[in-house]
């Protein structure tokens, strides 16, 4: 990684080049981007709590967040496309999970923790 402030005098740069190791590479730094375009919106953030429960439909989903149908819809198309959620098609119902992305199961864990540290 360059950087275009001026070079200052490295007091340990066995350190730097750890810390520099330690960087995200271009594609996991596009990786968290979404993952925090995903997770930092406070009613996707609800949506994915609540989908943590298990199976539901889109009604009852909007129901449990306090949100319209049509706001609900919205986000679960945005976390769809994203692939941290999919529809399972039951008769004549469509219910919304998690799907088991290990990112998805990571966030929904630090979503766990932020609930648990909070409480």
């Amino acid at each position: 990684m360059t950087s275009s402030r001026p070079a200052q005098s490295i007091m340990q740069p066995a350190r730097v080049r750890a810390a520099q190791a330690r960087l995200l590479t271009e594609a996991e730094t596009e990786l968290a981007e979404r993952v925090r375009v995903v997770f930092c919106e406070p009613n996707r953030t609800q949506i994915v709590r609540a989908l943590g429960a298990g199976p539901i439909t889109v009604t009852d989903l909007a129901a449990a967040v306090g949100r319209s149908r049509s706001v609900a819809s919205q986000h679960l198309r945005l976390l769809r496309e994203e692939g941290f959620v999919r529809a399972k098609r039951r008769g004549r119902r469509v219910y919304y999970v998690l799907t088991s992305d290990p990112v998805v199961r990571s966030a929904t864990q630090m979503l766990d923790l932020v609930a648990q540290t909070a409480s």
